[in-house]
């Protein structure tokens, strides 16, 4: 593995001190900044003739484009006129995008907040953002009463669904995936530290039931956390993204090759690749940026590009990839890779299904359901990976591929 870098050393944010009181003055009043935004903008007497007279200048047109709403006594009394009057000027108004992105900018620059992914951005410290759903899960803030029986009921659940695979002389292999919180719990708001006595009570005890149970397991979340340090860093996590990047997805997908190859006898190569250091953000590793809408969004962080060896031969062997949003990437890693004669990636079991096969040719396949051929590649292939984060044991998909194959519920 070679490694390259093209910067290593974020840019330092120039500190601005009268923000400060400028935060603790706005902080009192920040329930009134909506109302007062947007009777500004209702208030301004040309803003419809500037709305005209740039909508010429550029050729705007809406996807609605209709005239004004027709005024009625009848309207005006059930509010019904108010209400069309609001949807033609969001329609007709161009200048609708940087005032939400103002707004967005307003919140999150002098509040740390972030209103938008309805309200589920957690900005951290130095610009950290987080999903709510993963530091909900990191600090347990409701104190959720988490029982060993509960987990001991879930690893029997898997135990039989891997059993059913293992008769069928299939390998299965159930992947835990991180958590960012976990992974960067010391950006995590200030307010959060008065709330964290117990992180993470369910993770532990979905340890523990693991260890209880004879199935393959993967804990990509304890790897991710041991490679921390250097040289790895704050490259396996971005700032501004949700989720691993493919340099994190790297060391996993090293990891599952490892078990695969412990439980089939089979000799693998290496999974080989380099990856370069850059300050330019692309795709998911700033998918929560970009769901903030920001008017001078901080784009400029470290983001590893990862570039994979193609194997002159793949493994005869067939893979079939069943979770969530974090398993995008080794459908991506092991067909640039050439690393097996098969692959099946089952987005969430039944949204949709990508079959790869000879020279990564990527294949769409119908999915239905309620038929069982819709399941047959799970059922034709020589490893099963099942992925769940973290954060969720009996996911939907779990759930769904349990009933499927099996025939009825999980406990």
């Amino acid at each position: 593995m070679s490694i390259e870098h093209t910067s290593n050393e974020l840019p330092k944010e120039a500190s601005e001190n009268w923000l400060i009181s400028v935060r603790k003055f706005l902080k009192t009043y920040r329930q009134f900044i909506p109302f007062f935004v947007v009777m500004i903008v209702l208030a301004l007497p040309l803003n419809l003739f500037v709305i005209k007279q740039l909508g010429r200048m550029l050729s705007f047109q809406t996807k609605h484009t209709q005239k004004l709403p027709d005024f009625s006594m009848e309207k005006l009394l059930n509010n019904r006129l108010q209400k069309e009057y609001e949807t033609w000027f969001n329609d007709h108004n161009p200048l609708k995008s940087t005032f939400t992105k103002f707004n967005n900018q307003f919140y999150y620059s002098l509040f740390s907040t972030s209103l938008m992914f309805n309200s589920n951005i957690v900005v951290g410290k130095k610009g950290f953002l987080y999903e709510k759903i993963y530091t909900d899960q990191y600090t347990n803030p409701h104190h959720l009463p988490y029982t060993p029986k509960q987990f001991d009921k879930w690893a029997m659940d898997l135990k039989e669904l891997a059993d059913f695979f293992s008769k069928r002389g299939q390998t299965f292999i159930y992947l835990i995936t991180p958590s960012k919180a976990t992974f960067y719990p010391e950006y995590l708001p200030e307010s959060y530290a008065k709330i964290i006595t117990n992180p993470r009570p369910d993770y532990f005890l979905k340890l523990e039931a693991l260890k209880k149970i004879q199935v393959p397991y993967v804990d990509a979340s304890e790897l991710m956390l041991a490679h921390k340090q250097k040289p790895y860093g704050n490259l396996l996590f971005t700032r501004g993204g949700t989720h691993w990047t493919m340099l994190g997805a790297a060391l996993a997908g090293q990891k599952i090759i490892d078990v695969i190859a412990q439980q089939t006898q089979t000799v693998f190569p290496p999974l080989a690749f380099t990856y370069t250091v850059s300050t330019r953000p692309l795709g998911v590793d700033k998918d929560l940026l970009h769901l903030c809408k920001l008017l001078f969004p901080p784009k400029h962080y470290q983001v590893p590009y990862v570039t994979f060896k193609a194997n002159e031969k793949p493994s005869p062997l067939k893979l079939a990839i069943i979770g969530g949003s974090f398993t995008h990437f080794f459908k991506e890693m092991f067909t640039e890779s050439n690393y097996f004669s098969k692959l099946d990636h089952y987005y969430y079991l039944i949204l949709n299904h990508y079959q790869f096969a000879e020279k990564g040719k990527k294949i769409e396949m119908p999915i239905n359901r309620e038929d069982p051929a819709s399941y047959q590649d799970i059922l034709d292939a020589d490893i099963v990976l099942l992925e769940e984060n973290e954060i969720l044991p009996y996911s939907n998909h779990f759930r769904e591929l349990y009933y499927r194959v099996l025939g009825k519920l999980p406990n």
